[in-house]
């Protein structure tokens, strides 16, 4: 083998007088020995190579398992949303009916009953509807773009406009936003449950000032997302719960919502390749933490391959 240094080996000739003779001589092939070693080493190695090739298909074969798993629980989700929704909108629409032309007969606490019935119906088709939404953001990222958050932000504080105006809020920008990767849809969802969540749980005697900010992560291809509240505050014993589905840690006489908002903002930022926490604020508050990205293979929306 090339660089191999010459060595010495025997071969068998005859002499003048017709006699065998072994003559040493120099060469640059490979000696028996060193390629029976060579092959030795070679097998040595197959059982690792065998592993990680094994290794590769199971990760392989689990992913496509996850993957057919989240498909089957969306298409299940889907049609258990739709076959649950049509009797509770029936449920709702005799309730409303019998109120209306039985109205005069009914006393005070018949038509209450009639208020819990509907009611009930009603909060029950909109957890069924964030729970189809919640699912879908479990497929990732499906359309991935360059999303320019200050005006992603312009918008949904307009859609947030009338709650803003009724909390008696304020929300400021500080500084300029900047470009990630990722969905523009479910994105434009993360800040509006951030902010309006914001918004919402506030002290009863004032709105909350909301501050949004954004700065690059030190030695990361990241910028983390701050959304900033001076309102009540979390447990931090009860934080853990937040992040969960259907957790709530108020009454809806208290504040309203279905309790999917924060497991939803998590979920989104997860697919985009980061994560999200929350720290007390200082004076009271708090401030919830996002970490987005600007490169897409670090948003887990575009594989090194694709990228070349």
């Amino acid at each position: 083998m090339e660089g191999d240094a010459p060595h010495e080996v025997e071969v068998p000739r005859r002499s003048a007088d017709h006699r065998k003779v072994l003559e040493t001589t120099a060469s640059d092939a490979i000696p028996e020995r060193d390629a029976f070693a060579r092959l030795r080493d070679l097998v040595a190695t197959l059982p690792d190579e065998v592993q990680r090739v094994a290794a590769l298909a199971a990760v392989a074969d689990a992913q496509d398992a996850t993957r057919r798993a989240e498909e089957e629980l969306q298409e299940m989700l889907h049609v258990a949303s739709h076959d649950l929704t049509e009797p509770l909108r029936m449920v709702t629409s005799y309730l409303k009916l019998l109120e209306r032309r039985a109205g005069p007969a009914l006393d005070e606490r018949a038509r209450e009953f009639v208020f819990y019935a509907v009611d009930g119906a009603d909060r029950m088709k909109a957890q069924l509807d964030d729970l189809l939404h919640y699912s879908r953001v479990g497929h990732g990222v499906a359309a991935p773009t360059v999303v320019y958050l200050d005006t992603l932000v312009v918008e949904v504080l307009r859609d947030l406009g009338p709650a803003i105006a009724d909390a008696g809020a304020i929300v400021e920008v500080d500084g300029h936003l900047p470009a990630v990767v990722g969905d523009r849809q479910q994105l434009g969802q993360l800040l509006q449950n951030l902010v309006g969540n914001a918004v919402k749980f506030r002290r009863p005697e004032r709105g909350n000032t909301v501050r949004l900010a954004a700065t690059r992560m030190a030695d990361t291809e990241a910028w983390e997302l701050t959304v900033s509240d001076d309102g009540i505050g979390i447990d931090t014993a009860q934080a853990a719960r937040i992040w969960r589905v259907f957790q709530r840690l108020h009454s809806r006489e208290q504040y309203a919502g279905n309790g999917i908002g924060l497991a939803l903002c998590r979920r989104i930022a997860e697919r985009h390749g980061g994560r999200i926490w929350v720290t007390p604020a200082d004076g009271g508050g708090s401030v919830f933490h996002v970490c987005l990205h600007d490169d897409p293979v670090a948003a887990g929306v575009l594989s090194v391959q694709e990228r070349r």
